[in-house]
């Protein structure tokens, strides 16, 4: 079905002629899907071309990486990733940090990366969770009063909660939302 799908969509690309490029299209397969055979795309010329199985992609419409188990571990390592060169380029930048500045700066610039779009890919492995929390602890070290401190301690004097609670807050919320009917979504034909 796919593939007459490709072929649909080949024709419907010479008939308005609007091109796709064919080397930017790819295969994700979702799941213990069977191998099957390579899909192909026609060029605007008429020439098959075999599409590009992955095991990996980012959805740049919700900015996420989906692998093909749904584990978004990949995800966690990218969004860590730059929120550590992020919070690198604030410790280069900045030659004096104190609790709001560092507050402020952490909580605009870095967190942002660690939790956008966690509705989606919400961590469920330990490792995960633990990967997205060192990047919280490394910042709160960063400033040299609070560096000896113990983790919740330094937490709480910068008055920030753990990443592990805002993401169980938010789908608290979420919740509420779903069971008060505050979402624009037609949640009964999601979850009956």
């Amino acid at each position: 079905m796919l593939q007459r799908d490709l072929e649909m969509l080949g024709e419907w690309s010479r008939v308005w002629q609007l091109r796709f490029n064919v080397d930017k299209c790819k295969v994700l397969q979702v799941g213990r899907a069977i191998e099957s055979e390579p899909y192909v795309m026609q060029d605007e010329n008429g020439i098959s071309y075999p599409l590009q199985s992955v095991e990996e992609e980012k959805d740049h419409h919700l900015g996420v990486w989906i692998d093909s188990k749904l584990k978004f571990s990949n995800h966690v390592e990218h969004a860590v990733s730059k929120a550590n060169q992020i919070l690198e380029l604030i410790r280069r930048s900045f030659t004096y940090l104190d609790i709001p500045l560092l507050k402020q700066l952490y909580t605009s610039m870095v967190r942002p990366y660690l939790e956008y779009g966690n509705v989606v890919w919400h961590p469920l492995f330990q490792k995960d969770i633990d990967m997205l929390e060192s990047v919280q602890h490394r910042a709160t070290r960063m400033i040299n009063s609070l560096r000896k401190l113990p983790y919740e301690e330094r937490l709480k004097l910068m008055d920030l909660p753990t990443l592990s609670y805002r993401r169980l807050r938010g789908d608290t919320i979420e919740a509420y939302k779903l069971v008060h009917g505050i979402n624009s979504v037609n949640w009964s034909s999601l979850l009956p």
